[in-house]
């Protein structure tokens, strides 16, 4: 008899079992919760990460297209491809007139991606360029915003949120600007880069 009490001591109760179940549940939960969003903030640092690197490429080809740019003006803007756009579009985000193998879209890993393969498109890219009024350290004076030597790029690099990624044929990436209801969806995400650059004339400090 004593056996028995003794034996009916060491059991648990229902009550004990249902408790432990409930506090093991709660923390399974909490280390899956965790889990997934260690998983999205590693996802969204990553495709920060490419269009960082998108968005400097972009800067970079801005940089490489002031070599064309002839002499200080505006009217001379006209002998490149993307910065012209600050006296045809100053002010005014627009798409770049990109051509193979550059284009205004690029892949997951951020490799431009052409027309043909538009469905693999992940990022998009925009520009925005303003003529700057320049110093002439010859005479002293601000040079003329129509004599301007210097203009300044905004670069913006867009994408959807990976909870709600779409193709960006949809949204027209390589054939128009989205609105600005568009750009500013929630959904979509964005990145910007600035820079500015400048014709020196020959001799200039």
């Amino acid at each position: 008899m004593r056996r028995a009490t003794h034996d009916r001591q060491r059991g648990y109760t229902l009550i004990e079992v249902m408790t432990a179940v409930v506090v093991l549940t709660i923390g399974a939960t909490g280390i899956l919760a965790m889990q997934g969003a260690s998983v999205r903030s590693n996802r969204d640092a990553s495709e920060t990460s490419t269009a960082i690197n998108w968005a400097t490429t972009w800067v970079e080809r801005v940089k490489r297209d002031a070599y064309l740019w002839n002499a200080t003006g505006n009217v001379d803007l006209g002998n490149t491809r993307y910065l012209v756009n600050a006296t045809t579009n100053p002010g005014a985000w627009v798409l770049p007139a990109a051509t193979a193998p550059e284009s205004a879209g690029a892949d997951y890993f951020g490799y431009d991606v052409v027309a043909a393969n538009a469905a693999n498109i992940r990022y998009c890219v925009n520009l925005r360029f303003t003529v700057a009024q320049a110093y002439n350290p010859a005479t002293g004076t601000m040079l003329p915003t129509a004599d301007a030597n210097s203009v300044r790029a905004d670069v913006r690099v867009w994408w959807d949120r990976n909870s709600l990624d779409v193709t960006r044929v949809s949204q027209n990436c390589l054939a128009a600007v989205l609105s600005a209801a568009q750009i500013n969806a929630p959904q979509v995400r964005k990145h910007y880069l600035s820079t500015v650059v400048s014709w020196r004339t020959p001799g200039w400090p």
